[in-house]
């Protein structure tokens, strides 16, 4: 999505694709593994590293969240201080309810009070943290990012929607002859006009 979000803003011009984009990330690491606190940091330093001028929406934990309201509220409180600690823009907050139903009003209230303690308390931790060269942090993040470049030099020489329908990203899959909706897209008429299109077409003209 990142790709598309970029094409979208050079068809609407060069000063427009120089623009910040938002980005997003998750605290889905797996919960039971060791040190999961410090890999998650990691990977949230990586991501403010790489776009600094851009917004980065950061989400919480679902897929590894249980039925246990208490240690679920514990997992959102270590998700909020990755956050205040790396900077991350934009957080969605997490619900110790969520795995179980909708969230309440006094679920929501809960995540709230719980985030404001967070970034109230750790306001100026960023500015006080250096990682250390040789430490778990930087390692962990170094290893994430040759393992994206990698996978997108994977992607560049199969081709973009053949990855997605194959899952190489978060083993999702995403076939481009499948999913609900395709029994409503149809080729263009060659006389097809669409003004927005040719608005943006016309921007990025030089």
């Amino acid at each position: 999505m990142l790709g598309v979000g970029r094409c979208v803003r050079r068809l609407r011009g060069p000063r427009a694709a120089r623009r910040p984009a938002g980005h997003g990330h998750a605290f889905e690491i797996d919960k039971s593994i060791e040190d999961s606190f410090l890999l998650e940091i990691a990977q949230a330093q990586l991501v403010r590293q790489i776009f600094p001028r851009h917004p980065i929406k950061w989400m919480p934990a679902t897929k590894h969240k249980s039925g246990d309201i208490f240690w679920s509220h514990r997992v959102d409180g270590l998700f909020d201080l990755v956050g205040v600690a790396t900077q991350q823009s934009i957080e969605l907050l997490g619900m110790m309810t969520e795995s179980i139903h909708t969230p309440l009003l006094q679920d929501r209230y809960a995540a709230l009070t719980g985030a404001d303690y967070t970034f109230s308390a750790c306001r100026s931790l960023a500015s006080e943290l250096m990682w250390r060269p040789d430490g778990m942090v930087v390692a962990r993040a170094q290893k994430v990012l040759a393992a994206a470049c990698e996978l997108l030099e994977v992607v560049a020489a199969e081709g973009l929607f053949s990855a997605i329908a194959r899952g190489v990203f978060a083993d999702v899959k995403r076939p481009e002859t499948g999913g609900r909706g395709l029994d409503g897209v149809i080729a263009r008429h060659p006389d097809y006009e669409n003004p927005i299109l040719q608005e943006l077409t016309a921007c990025a003209s030089p």
